[in-house]
């Protein structure tokens, strides 16, 4: 097995139920730009380029654990297609730990759990409060997280 298939096996293999990713030459990479490594959409932090290849430090989008990654320059890797979208806050379910929430078409959303730390608690003094609020939604390979929170303007 190559270098590269042992990457492309272990650092950026995309896998059933996953969600959409798009291959890219390693050398395309930037900081703050995307990856895929050991299975999880990562945002970079750092890349540098050796003699050998090129060198990543990652953080995981959804856990926020740091990531490394060594790859031959000639390695292509998965970049995870990343969306964000905004949903009007219906109502937070405390006792089950979910947001409810609704897209501009009306469509609920009930599968985001409130956040820890500080966004999750202005989340839920703000809507105790009756703040009309919209919740902006991280996506990537099938899963989601609340990323910010504000007021909703008279126009949405």
């Amino acid at each position: 097995m190559s270098d590269n298939d042992e990457f492309e096996n272990n650092v950026a293999q995309t896998g059933e139920g996953q969600g959409a990713t798009y291959s890219v030459p390693v050398s395309t990479l930037r900081k703050n730009g995307h990856v895929v490594i050991d299975g999880r959409p990562c945002r970079l932090l750092q890349v540098s380029t050796t003699t050998e290849g090129s060198d990543l430090v990652a953080e995981d989008l959804f856990t926020d654990q740091e990531i490394e990654a060594s790859l031959p320059s000639d390695a292509t890797v998965n970049v995870p297609t990343v969306s964000r979208k905004d949903y009007q806050l219906v109502n937070v379910d405390d006792d089950e730990g979910m947001l409810n929430l609704q897209d501009i078409e009306g469509t609920p959303r009930d599968d985001i759990r409130i956040p820890n730390g500080t966004l999750g608690d202005q989340i839920k003094a703000d809507f105790a409060d009756g703040k009309d609020l919209v919740v902006m939604i991280l996506s990537a390979m099938g899963e989601s997280k609340p990323i910010s929170v504000r007021e909703a303007t008279k126009a949405e």
